[in-house]
Formats: structure tokens, sequence, C-alpha cells
């Protein structure tokens, strides 16, 4: 059996380690809500289908149960389920944000001016990747459109008509995986996450984050 080595732990540096632990924090309330929900609707599914209806017509009773649990459906795939994975993506952007901020607050150089309309924490990620020779290009593309859903949800509520920049949101959709435009819910077309939407995201962060800081750190981009 191999002995711990204490002193080489010690002496080992994690980058990272509050943002990884808020991206936890994070993953833990996606994967308690959606188990909640998923629970939740069977049980009110079950309750609608053993609903005891005072009506002569039979075919009416069966209406009613059928409404009972197209209802309970609709509440819980689509109601609750969006509003938390909504939560997530809100939180998990946030929680991206803090963490660039720090890296800002490390920075050893200059940084460049901010193209307009670029949004502060893709600028930084960007400029990081290119000084460091990363090849993290995609992963900030991919969180450069998510941040264009957060605004969605934020300024609109999610629905995309209502949204100002609602063409460049159409058009980045496709490129997100896990994410679509979804006619379900009643007050128009909307952004919808799919259940491993942010989850995925999270386990990709949790790699590329700590090797920018690592390898920024050890260049000297970055104050240690």
């Amino acid at each position: 059996m191999s002995k711990l080595d204490l002193t080489g732990l010690l002496d080992k540096t994690f980058y990272c380690l509050d943002v990884m632990g808020m991206l936890g924090g994070v993953e833990d309330f996606i994967s308690l809500s959606e188990e909640n929900i998923e629970r939740q609707k069977g049980h009110e599914i079950r309750l609608a289908e053993n609903t005891v209806i005072l009506e002569d017509d039979e075919s009416l009773q069966y209406q009613y149960r059928d409404l009972l649990v197209e209802s309970a459906k609709y509440r819980f795939d689509v109601d609750l389920s969006q509003r938390a994975r909504y939560a997530g993506l809100t939180a998990l952007i946030t929680t991206v944000d803090w963490c660039v901020l720090g890296f800002k607050r490390r920075l050893k150089f200059s940084l460049p001016k901010k193209p307009k309309a670029k949004n502060d924490t893709i600028h930084l990620l960007t400029i990081l990747n290119e000084k460091a020779q990363l090849s993290y290009a995609t992963e900030i593309g991919d969180l450069e459109h998510l941040i264009y859903v957060r605004n969605c949800i934020v300024h609109a509520a999610g629905l995309i008509d209502s949204y100002e920049h609602k063409e460049l949101l159409r058009a980045t959709l496709p490129s997100l995986n896990g994410v679509s435009l979804s006619n379900d819910n009643f007050l128009g077309p909307c952004v919808a996450l799919g259940r491993s939407a942010i989850s995925s995201r999270i386990e990709s962060m949790k790699i590329w984050l700590p090797a920018m800081d690592e390898k920024c750190s050890t260049l000297g981009l970055l104050a240690t």
C-alpha cells in the first residue's frame, strides 16, 4: 500500500480551489433540483391518475384525469425544470465571472482594450488563452454563447422574441449542445436547457479553468 506523501501534498499548489468549490455547489444545486422535480412529478401524476371524480359520464371522467396528468407533466417538465435550469445557468455564469475577476486582480500585464460589445469575462479569457498559447478557444466560445442565453433569461425571461439581441441568439443556438428553442412556454418561443446542459459544462470547466490558472501563473502572466 502506498503511503500518503503529506509533504508533497502540502507543497502542491491547487489552482482555482475556491472556484472548484463554487462549481461543485452549482452542480449539487442542479442535481438535487432535478432529482426532487422528477420524484415530485411521479407523485403528482399518480395522484392525478387516482383522482375520484363525481361525474356520471365516464368519458368526462377520463378527460378530466387526462387534463390533470397533462397539467402535472407541464408543471414539472417545463415550468419547474426550466426555472431550476435557468437559475443553475445564471449561477454558473456568475461563478465564472468571479473566477475571472480573480484572474484580473492578479494580472501582471496591461490588458488590451476590450472590443465594443465584447463581454469582460470573455475578453480576459481570450487574452490569457492567446498569451499562454492554450487551446481553449472552443470552450471560451461556448461560454460566450451561454452568456447570450443567460442574458436572454435575465433580461427577457428566456423569451427569445422579447430579447434585444434575438437574431444573434438564434444564430448561436444551433452550436450549443443541450440548448434549444422551444415552443412549450405558452408565452411564446423560449430558450430551453436540457437536463445535462449545465452539468456537462461544469465538468469541462473543472478541467480547463484550473489548467489556465496554472499555465498563466507558471508563465508569470498571473501573480501567484
